[in-house]
């Protein structure tokens, strides 16, 4: 492996036609560039990954420990995003001195020359949601809400001071990647907001040409410019609307109704139509039952509880579900977790007394290997007796004889 800058993206299978559409536009500009697609999901038969145009990194190659407990915590945009910096360490460990990711639903439609040359020099890279004032107060909020930094785009080049951030971040996203505003979180982008404090030597991208949005297009009219289109939001089922997080906006308000448009006939074309059905792999338990949605953020509450299901999918989670409710919808959080800490307590005391009673039969063990080596012993001066007891009598009768 050279030591090349490489980008990446992550996906679900059922969102693969924008990666599609996002690798054929870097090669486009890019044909140089490695480029990866991290699939965070399962295959399932509905399409091999080795006839895709890129490598397909499963998601069992990115090192997130404790997976079958990631994946069953996590709804399918939380697990995608809870696994960027996995995948950017990743590319990192396959030999690549910076790495690039952006997001799937995005669209090269320049020249990456520059932002590439600063991913390649700093040891962090990020693109801010606004470049200055302008925005209006609501917006603002919003932002804050969302956090600076937009995760869409970030760079990262192999130094120890990146991989103690990447470290850093991986961990977070690993427990505290949900869409929960009131408690801080949305998804992995409000933990950038560390990155200035944390990462000394962070870049901070303000070209407008990069990561353009319907959040900043307000700032960037001249859509000549325009390097790094993200359609974040965009829906190509619905080429009208803008974003379905902003459903306010008007494409015609947009000045780039014809790039939308062209860019749902690319998505289209790329296979969205059948793919945006394809199920989600761990939407469901082992046997095929769906997995309730107030489960899934029940369980991302337990803590350290959720280590008593060794395996979430499995026939035991599902039973404790139905059995305290949860499968009907008909428990809230803290009465569920106080019942799973409860189950907790009981099988915390089942296995003391369980190790209890092993080292009483460790002990009656080595009791019984103590009697079993005496009687070995008694069994061995047994014998010499009886030998020395049969000499004794030959002696006596060879004496006899002779006399």
């Amino acid at each position: 492996m050279d030591g090349m800058t490489a980008a990446g993206t992550i996906v679900a299978k059922n969102y693969l036609p924008f990666a599609r559409v996002l690798g054929e536009s870097l090669r486009r500009w890019h044909p140089e560039l490695p480029f990866y697609v991290a699939l965070v999901d399962e295959p399932e038969g509905l399409f091999d990954p080795s006839g895709e145009a890129f490598p397909v990194l499963a998601l069992a190659e990115l090192g997130i420990p404790r997976l079958a407990d990631f994946c069953f915590r996590y709804t399918r945009r939380e697990a995608v995003s809870a696994a960027k910096p996995y995948l950017l360490r990743r590319m990192l460990d396959m030999g690549h001195e910076s790495v690039l990711f952006l997001d799937a639903d995005m669209e090269v439609l320049g020249d990456l020359g520059p932002l590439l040359e600063r991913v390649a020099g700093r040891p962090l890279t990020l693109t801010p949601h606004t470049l200055g004032p302008g925005m209006g107060v609501d917006a603002e909020l919003n932002v804050l809400q969302c956090g600076v930094f937009n995760g869409g785009v970030a760079g990262a080049r192999e130094t120890e001071e990146t991989r103690g951030f990447l470290d850093w971040w991986a961990a977070r996203t690993r427990e505290y990647c949900r869409y929960s505003i009131e408690d801080g979180m949305h998804l992995d982008q409000r933990w950038l907001d560390y990155a200035p404090s944390f990462v000394p030597g962070l870049a901070v991208e303000r070209d407008p040409a990069y990561n353009v949005a319907y959040w900043n297009l307000y700032e960037r009219p001249d859509a000549g410019r325009w390097r790094l289109f993200h359609y974040s939001g965009f829906d190509p089922m619905e080429p009208g609307r803008v974003s379905r997080y902003w459903p306010s906006m008007q494409m015609e308000n947009t000045g780039a109704a014809e790039l939308f448009a062209r860019y749902a006939e690319r998505v289209l074309a790329a296979g969205y139509a059948e793919t945006r059905t394809w199920p989600y792999a761990f939407d469901r338990f082992a046997n095929g039952e769906a997995i309730p949605m107030a489960l899934r953020a029940l369980y991302g509450r337990l803590g350290r509880v959720a280590a008593y299901f060794t395996d979430p999918f499995g026939d035991e989670m599902r039973a404790w579900a139905a059995e305290t409710g949860v499968m009907d919808g008909d428990r809230d959080a803290a009465m569920w977790r106080r019942a799973a800490e409860e189950r907790l307590v009981k099988l915390q005391e089942a296995n003391v007394l369980l190790a209890e009673q092993q080292a009483e039969l460790d002990t009656l063990r080595n009791a019984l290997n103590g009697e079993r080596e005496r009687a070995t012993w008694l069994e061995g001066r047994a014998a010499m007796f009886e030998r020395a007891a049969a000499e004794r009598l030959a002696l006596l009768e060879r004496s006899a004889g002779r006399g």
